[in-house]
C-alpha cells in the first residue's frame, strides 16, 4: 500500500506505474493522477471535465451521434490542431477522418462530394493496353 502524492488516497501497490529508466520502485502518484496528469498537460482539461463534456452531448459522438463506448481508447477529445480549442468529445472513428481531412473543412467537402458522386461505382470502360 502506497499513498498518492496527488490525490492523497492509500492505494495498492499495482495502482501505481514503475519508474522507467531503470529507476527501481513505483511513481509517486497513481495511475490515475498519472493519466489525469497527461490529460491536462494535452488539452487543458482534466479527465471529471472531460467527462463533463460528454455528459453534456447525452453519452453520444458531438461528429456522428453514435453513443460512445465505455472504453476510454474509443472516446476522444477533438480539438482544432491550430489553436487547441477543444471542439468535443468524438468516437475513434471520426476522431481519425477529422485527423484523416487535416482539420480542413475543404476537404472534408470534396471526400463528401466524392462519396456521392461515386455511389453507383465506375460504369468506363477500362482500355487493355499490350506491348
Amino acid at each position: 500500500m502506497k499513498v498518492c502524492t496527488q490525490c492523497k488516497v492509500n492505494k495498492k501497490d499495482g495502482e501505481f506505474s514503475k519508474h522507467s529508466a531503470g529507476i527501481r520502485g513505483l511513481q509517486s502518484y497513481c495511475k490515475d493522477c498519472g493519466a489525469d496528469n497527461v490529460h491536462k498537460g494535452r488539452y487543458g482539461i482534466s479527465i471529471t471535465e472531460r467527462n463533463l463534456l460528454i455528459e453534456a452531448q447525452d453519452n453520444k459522438c458531438k461528429c456522428c451521434g453514435d453513443e460512445l463506448s465505455d472504453e476510454s481508447k474509443h472516446i476522444h477529445l477533438d480539438h482544432d490542431h491550430s489553436n487547441g480549442n477543444i471542439r468535443g468529445v468524438v468516437c475513434r472513428a471520426c476522431n481519425l477522418a477529422v485527423g484523416w481531412v487535416n482539420d480542413c473543412p475543404e476537404r472534408a467537402w470534396k471526400v463528401l462530394k466524392y462519396l456521392e458522386n461515386s455511389k453507383e461505382g465506375y460504369k468506363g470502360e477500362l482500355n487493355d493496353k499490350e506491348n
